[in-house]
């Protein structure tokens, strides 16, 4: 996704959309409904009714000498999900999110960056007591800054990156059950805790 110094201007353009229904008696070889937030059936609290999935994104990737610019946007409805999912909160639920990232090169190996990322979930759902679930009601945004130092290009890069959580981060697995710590940030235990502040370093070799 670097723009090299020299590099000729490109530009890329993406869209994708998915739409998948669980039904009300899965089978066995099936038991989840392919949300890795929604208890699988056989457990207590299982959801159990029909529930419909829509997801869409669209990303745009520019690049030229010595700058790059990329920018996603994505969401998540799910509905349809009968009394047992409501109380889940699945019922009615919406999830957008947004990343916009940029990086200049102040020399030809070394790349200043810069990425926010932003969440928003819409929901019915009102629970008794807080679980950290990617589908409760929340905003959430990030802003990491840092420096990427290019030895050999891709071939062995040294990154270093500071993070902060403007808000509380309220899940530890996505919608779709993927573990957000490969990101370091962990979720808050009681639903509150804005100002996390994560420091990454990493060294990529290619071979």
């Amino acid at each position: 996704m670097q723009g090299w110094v020299g590099s000729p201007f490109a530009f890329q353009l993406g869209a994708a959309v998915n739409i998948q229904e669980a039904g009300g008696n899965p089978p066995n070889e099936r038991q989840a409904v392919g949300n890795g937030t929604i208890i699988p059936r056989g457990v207590a609290g299982a959801a159990s009714d029909m529930m419909t999935l829509l997801s869409w994104t669209t990303d745009v990737n520019l690049r030229g000498s010595g700058w790059s610019a990329w920018a996603a946007f994505l969401g998540n409805t799910i509905y349809g999900g009968g009394t047992t999912a409501r109380q889940l909160g699945v019922h009615g639920t919406l999830s957008l999110g947004a990343v916009v990232q940029g990086g200049v090169f102040v020399m030809d190996e070394r790349e200043l960056v810069a990425r926010w990322e932003g969440r928003w979930v819409a929901t019915d759902f009102q629970q008794a007591t807080y679980l950290p679930n990617a589908l409760n009601a929340q905003t959430r945004n990030i802003l990491t800054v840092g420096m990427n130092w290019y030895f050999n290009k891709n071939q062995l890069t040294f990154s270093l990156d500071g993070g902060y959580a403007f808000n509380p981060v309220l899940f530890q697995n996505g919608l779709f059950g993927e573990n957000i710590a490969g990101a370091d940030y962990r979720a808050s235990g009681t639903g509150e805790g804005a100002g996390q502040v994560v420091i990454r370093g990493q060294l990529q070799l290619l071979f």
